[in-house]
């Protein structure tokens, strides 16, 4: 309903899509990329760079303005 909360990952895909990600984020030295938007309550289809599919499954990732490292 609008304005509640979003919902938790709903699928198994889903659920693993955002472990991958959070895993991602702390190997490359997330903290240090200057985004604010990643590891965040919103549903990391919503996160900086990340690009979803119409099941809500990761597409693609854009981090070329990243700080990335590792």
């Amino acid at each position: 309903a609008p304005g509640m909360d979003p919902e938790p990952p709903t699928t198994m895909g889903q659920t693993i899509d955002m472990l991958v990600l959070q895993q991602f984020y702390t190997e490359a030295n997330g903290i240090n990329w200057g985004t604010t938007k990643w590891m965040t309550d919103a549903p990391f289809c919503q996160w900086e760079g990340v690009t979803c599919n119409n099941q809500g499954r990761i597409s693609k990732l854009l981090l070329a303005l990243s700080r990335m490292q590792g």
